[in-house]
């Protein structure tokens, strides 16, 4: 029965486990050691008995090295970052940690090695540095604007009244800037804490609506552009926070204004079933079929957006996308070159 129980464990860990023998000899082996070993399935059988060195190969140091080592560890336990190199594909970034089995005279008969695959881990590290790489590039820009613009003002560069309210609305502008992307990183931070995870109650959408449109569509027409608003009314409450609801519409609707130069900006609302939609939709300068894939991405910015200096983070979509899914949603996204975008928010309702 003991026997049946260690051998359930070993089978089911989600880490490759071995053990070998003082020689270096294969007395057991896991699934998930051969799942990172081997593309295709190998009966654990077929591998007893053989080598270790013969059957895990590394992309570079000695495995029997990483052995002798266990073997003389004592009551250490050994880890070794390596890459492990399949039979096929690319390597396998692992850490390796190894343990020596002492008989009852105190003899190490075999080993037992357990592989953790970090390719999650190595990508999480990935995103994590281009994240900040993002941030440290989004606030090099506006500082360094800031800064020199108020060198200017401070050695009298700005001689007459226009060019100092010139130079002044360059640093207002770059500040408020600065200010948005601040916000955005904390609503990032928000969004990623147990609080916002657990923060789900009823919200009405008429009421943030008729909150938030007025003023958006005050921007629009400041801007040249036809605004209108289809809102249907006595919508049912759908799940999640008043304030992350306002930044999703608001940041679409102001991204449909911003890169919208002539024509119109339609936002429709309706209930069907058992969901909510929001359709906004632009006539602006559209975005590349190439480009929507990644669209929601961090910090990603399309290049129509970049050569026409459309200024922005990067992060607007990002949250809106994760705060959307995040309450059970769903954000579609259809446009072309030159034709404007449509952006389709489904929410589900609410059920009293």
């Amino acid at each position: 029965a003991e026997k049946r129980r260690i051998e359930t464990i070993f089978t089911s860990m989600s880490e490759g486990l071995l053990t070998i023998t003082a020689d270096g000899r294969i007395t057991h082996v896991n699934e998930a050691l051969i799942s990172l070993l081997y593309h295709e399935a190998i009966d654990p059988d077929e591998l007893i008995g053989q080598f270790a060195h013969d059957i895990i190969q590394l992309k570079s140091g000695s495995l029997d090295e990483f052995i002798q080592t266990v073997m003389a560890a004592g009551d250490e336990y050994p880890q070794w970052a390596t890459d492990l190199q399949p039979a096929q594909g690319e390597v396998v970034p692992v850490l390796i940690s190894g343990a020596p089995i002492e008989d009852e005279e105190g003899r190490v008969n075999e080993m037992i090695f357990v592989f953790s695959d970090l390719r999650q881990i190595r990508e999480v590290e990935r995103m994590r540095d281009d994240f900040f790489h993002g941030v440290i590039h989004e606030l090099r820009t506006p500082l360094a604007t800031i800064l020199m613009y108020a060198r200017l003002l401070r050695e009298g560069k700005a001689q007459d009244k226009e060019k100092t309210d010139r130079f002044l609305g360059v640093i207002e502008r770059e500040s408020d800037r600065l200010q948005k992307m601040v916000r955005q990183m904390l609503e990032l931070v928000k969004m990623e804490s147990s609080e916002f995870r657990h923060s789900l109650e009823p919200v009405y959408l008429n009421p943030l609506f008729d909150e938030m449109l007025p003023p958006l569509a005050d921007r629009a027409t400041d801007k040249g552009l036809t605004f209108r608003q289809r809102v249907q009314q006595n919508l049912s409450p759908v799940s999640g926070a008043a304030e992350t609801y306002y930044l999703i519409f608001k940041n679409l609707i102001d991204n449909a204004i911003k890169f919208t130069l002539a024509g119109s900006v339609r936002v429709h609302v309706w209930q069907e079933d058992d969901s909510i939609f929001v359709k906004i939709q632009d006539e602006g300068i559209g975005i590349p079929q190439q480009a929507l894939p990644n669209l929601f991405g961090r910090f990603f910015r399309a290049q129509t957006a970049v050569e026409r200096g459309i200024a922005g983070t990067g992060l607007g979509l990002y949250m809106v996308k994760e705060a959307v899914e995040h309450y059970n949603g769903a954000i579609t996204v259809d446009s072309e070159p030159g034709k404007g975008a449509t952006f389709t928010v489904q929410l589900p309702i609410v059920k009293e």
